[in-house]
């Protein structure tokens, strides 16, 4: 991978469909879901600050071409990997990737604002999910604004990306307000060098009014807030975008919340009576419920994070996410009340366990 610059090259989708051909190959009798990729949008975007820009430099493929030949990259080789299971392997499993996205609001009623969320919505789930879902290609938006920053897909290539997903998973854990940049977004879509470039939209979790969208998580996920009303209107918007037409369900593949000073408490019963994560869930799981129920979107799954503390990303093991408390030195865990109450939902609805 690093003789050839990782998710950046073309030559690590032969070798990624090998690796998947090898696991299901030996274990589809076993599994009957199969995730191909996990968040191409945070390990292909900015947020995670260690790929792509940092790692190959001496390659020349950096910034945001490095983003967007990952996410081209990430797609060819998901799309084979599903084009061999099912017309080689034959397998009667079902196979996609997980999105990692989140929520949009607009900030005010204005048209700008509207053209904000549609824009950051296409910059956020349309670039993996257009191909897939709608058209085979990219979004426009994407296409007009990045010019051969952006890959393009060959007829054959298309063909395989379209349909490759067989539901859509969403890890989806917070809302965020969008609002159209200083200048507006056209002015901005032209100039490379203004900060808001290439999606050209102003992200915050500040409302119009001046508070926070929702209460905030732990400082080491500064980018989650509790919003239980921001889950229904996404599973609505997912579905009336993307799944829909298609007759395909959705499962919430990741949602969950980190208590703040958890990882502070020098007291074992401090940290697992956890009072912020048990309203995140019941409030997330009550929308889900009315999304399924009142709307009639096909949601047919719900997968907390995480069943234990574990390594979050560049956070490390110091925010903790867990439904069971991990001491680290011992490794014992200690369920949280947090735990109970995610599993009673699923009794107390679907007349069995969540685990």
């Amino acid at each position: 991978m690093n003789d050839y610059n990782g998710w950046t090259s073309e030559q690590i989708v032969a070798d990624f469909v090998a690796y998947a051909q090898l696991i299901m190959t030996r274990y589809d009798k076993y599994v009957p879901i199969w995730i191909t990729m996990n968040e191409p949008q945070v390990y292909c975007g900015d947020e995670y600050p260690g790929f792509p820009s940092g790692y190959w430099p001496e390659y020349g493929v950096t910034g945001l071409r490095a983003q967007f030949y990952c996410g081209h990259n990430t797609l060819l080789a998901h799309s084979q990997t599903v084009d061999w299971y099912r017309n080689v392997l034959k397998g009667t499993g079902r196979v996609t990737f997980k999105n990692s996205a989140n929520n949009f609001i607009a900030n005010t009623s204005s048209a700008a604002d509207a053209q904000a969320v549609a824009r950051g919505n296409d910059y956020q789930l349309g670039w993996f999910n257009s191909p897939v879902w709608q058209t085979g290609d990219y979004p426009a938006s994407l296409r007009n604004t990045l010019g051969d920053l952006l890959p393009n897909f060959t007829a054959a290539q298309s063909n395989i990306v379209l349909g490759s997903c067989d539901f859509f998973a969403i890890d989806g854990y917070t809302t965020d307000v969008l609002a159209a940049p200083p200048g507006g977004i056209t002015a901005c879509a032209a100039n490379s060098s203004n900060p808001a470039y290439p999606s050209c939209v102003v992200q915050s979790q500040i409302t119009a009014n001046g508070w926070d969208i929702g209460p905030a998580a732990d400082t080491g996920a500064s980018w989650l807030k509790d919003v239980p009303s921001g889950l229904r209107m996404f599973l609505n918007y997912l579905q009336k975008t993307y799944t829909g037409p298609k007759g395909k369900d959705i499962v919430l593949s990741e949602f969950g919340f980190a208590e703040p000073f958890e990882n502070h408490f020098t007291v074992l019963q401090d940290a697992t009576f956890d009072r912020l994560r048990q309203d995140y869930f019941t409030g997330y799981l009550d929308e889900l419920i009315k999304a399924r129920a009142e709307d009639g979107v096909n949601v047919t799954g719900a997968v907390a994070w995480g069943v234990f503390d574990n390594f979050e990303w560049s956070s490390g093991l110091s925010t903790r996410f867990g439904l069971q408390y991990v001491n680290y030195t011992t490794l014992e865990r200690t369920p949280k009340a947090s735990l109970y109450t995610f599993v009673d939902f699923f009794r107390q609805h679907m007349g069995g366990s969540a685990l």
